[in-house]
């Protein structure tokens, strides 16, 4: 497989870390990126390509759902994956098309991998 990007969206550092690490362990052929804010992983979408994002919901400034919905409008085939901590915003991610949503803590880090790696391969 050709090398893929991936782009992590989360404000908190410490799962960031654990979720670059886990990437970049468990799937070949991948350069992930990763950003603390919604509005530092749109600017980097105005000049580098990316072929999966995986964003937090719950941030300051611009939340996750602001991010999809932008990112919607300019890049309606780019896959997203959501990783987030409250399940109450799943009737706000029905405004959305997401392909996968997951929730912290995550217990099952090769089921994220394997759905990571689908979707880049499709």
């Amino acid at each position: 497989m050709q090398e893929k990007k991936l782009l992590i969206v989360d404000d908190s550092a410490d799962t960031l870390r654990v979720l670059q690490e886990i990437c970049e362990i468990s799937l070949e052929n991948l350069q992930v990126i990763a950003r603390q804010s919604a509005q530092d992983a749109l600017e980097l979408l105005e000049h580098e390509k990316v072929d999966l994002i995986l964003t937090d919901i719950e941030m300051p400034e611009m939340s996750g759902v602001e991010l999809i919905k932008h990112v919607q409008e300019k890049y309606p085939t780019l896959p997203i994956i959501v990783i987030t901590a409250y399940q109450e915003y799943d009737n706000v991610l029905e405004e959305v098309d997401v392909d996968a949503v997951f929730y912290k803590p995550i217990i099952d880090f090769d089921l994220v991998s394997n759905t990571i790696e689908k979707l880049l391969t499709q």
